[in-house]
């Protein structure tokens, strides 16, 4: 049984908060149907730190790819997204 992209936004959501806890101000950016399997982009912030150890917080966003097979809803990867 095939899951729809409902369902695999949430799944990766829920695994990419399990294996990176503590990402501040995530954010769904794309969903993409790659053959069975869900392509799911996530942004997030994580906070610097300044020269005296006080959180700064870093304008510049990083880009996460969870991969979700499309019949289990198990994650099977996660890359790194560069922007081109």
């Amino acid at each position: 049984m095939l899951i729809d992209s409902k369902a695999a936004i949430e799944r990766a959501k829920s695994y990419f908060n399990e294996i990176f806890p503590g990402v501040k101000d995530l954010r769904l950016e794309e969903v993409e149907s790659a053959g069975p399997n869900w392509q799911v982009t996530f942004s997030f912030a994580r906070p610097d730190l300044t020269l005296f150890g006080s959180p700064f917080t870093n304008p510049h966003r990083d880009y996460k790819t969870v991969t979700i097979d499309g019949n289990s809803g198990e994650p099977t990867a996660v890359k790194i997204r560069v922007l081109s």
